[in-house]
C-alpha cells in the first residue's frame, strides 16, 4: 500500500504531459501507474528497509499484485483524471488509496479488521512520541509515516506480514465496488458511540488523560504530541478490546470517521 501512496506524489508533482485541454486516456494513465509501481518494487530498496528471505519475496509479490490489480489502478486513474480536469484542483495525495482501504474495511470479516488495526497500533507504538502524536493530529509528513510503516512491517514474521498484505489488497479492491458505508440504524449508532465514549472516559482517567480527552473533540491539534499519542493509542486499544454486539458496528463507524 505504501508504494502506491508514494506514486501519487510523483504523479501530482509531474502532471500529465498533455495540456489541460487535451483528453487523457484512462488506459495511458493505468499503464503509467503500472510502470511506476513496477519501478518502485525494488529488491535493493526493500533489503535496505529490512526485508530479507521470505519476507522480501512476500513484499515483491505484493508489489507485483498491486501493479497488476486493474480494479485498483483503474479507480486511481479515474480519480487522477477527475482531479486534473476539476475547475478547482484539490490535492488527492492520501485521498485516493486511503479511502479505498477505509471503504472496503467495514465489509471485511471482523477478525481481519482487528488484525489490520493491531498492525497500525504496532506502527504507532514503534514511533517516537513526537511522530506518534503528529500522526494522531494528522500533521505528520506522509513519508515519515510511510517509513515507520515499512520498518514495522519488516519486523513482522513472514506469516504475519503475508496476512497483513493480503488484507490490504483485499480491502482496497473491495473499496472500489463498495463506495457507500454499511447502514447502521440511528438508535444502534447512538448506543455504540455512548458505550465507546464511556469506555474511553474511564480508561483516560486511569491513564491521566482526562483533560486531554475532554479537549480532543474541539482542539485535537492543540494537544501536545505526548497527549495526542496517548489518546491515539488509547483510542485504538479500546476499539480492539471491545467485544460483543457493539464490536462490528464500532469498527464500521471507525472506518468512516464516526460519521
Amino acid at each position: 500500500m505504501i508504494f502506491l501512496r508514494l506514486l501519487l506524489v510523483v504523479l501530482l508533482a509531474c502532471p500529465f504531459a498533455a495540456s489541460a485541454q487535451e483528453k487523457v486516456r484512462k488506459s495511458d494513465v493505468v499503464r503509467l501507474l503500472q510502470k511506476l509501481q513496477t519501478e518502485q518494487n525494488n529488491p535493493q530498496a526493500l533489503r535496505a528497509a529490512g526485508f530479507e528471505g521470505e519476507k522480501l519475496k512476500l513484499m515483491l509479490d505484493h508489489g507485483t499484485k498491486l501493479a497488476n490489480n486493474q480494479t485498483i489502478l483503474g479507480h486511481m486513474a479515474d480519480q487522477l483524471i477527475n482531479a486534473r480536469n476539476a475547475p478547482t484542483p484539490t490535492s488527492p495525495v492520501g485521498g485516493l488509496l486511503a479511502p479505498l482501504l477505509d471503504r472496503g474495511m467495514p465489509y471485511m470479516p471482523v477478525s481481519e479488521q482487528i488484525y489490520h488495526m493491531k498492525v497500525e497500533l504496532t506502527v504507532m507504538q514503534a514511533m517516537s512520541t513526537a511522530n506518534c502524536g503528529r500522526s494522531v493530529k494528522d500533521t505528520i509528513a506522509p513519508e515519515v509515516f510511510g517509513r515507520a510503516l515499512v520498518q514495522t512491517m519488516a519486523r513482522l514474521n513472514a506469516p504475519a506480514l503475508k496476512e497483513y498484505l493480503r488484507i490490504v489488497r483485499k480491502a482496497s479492491t473491495l473499496g472500489v465496488s463498495r463506495p457507500n458505508p454499511p447502514r447502521i440504524a440511528d438508535a444502534k449508532r447512538e448506543k455504540v458511540l455512548e458505550g465507546f465514549a464511556s469506555a474511553l472516559e474511564v480508561t483516560a482517567a486511569e491513564k491521566g488523560l482526562s483533560r486531554a480527552y475532554a479537549r480532543s473533540d474541539t482542539d485535537m491539534r492543540g494537544l501536545s504530541n505526548r497527549e495526542a499519542c496517548g489518546l491515539g493509542l488509547l483510542f485504538i486499544e479500546t476499539i480492539i478490546d471491545t467485544k460483543g454486539p457493539n464490536q462490528k458496528p464500532l469498527l464500521q463507524l471507525f472506518w468512516r470517521d464516526f460519521q
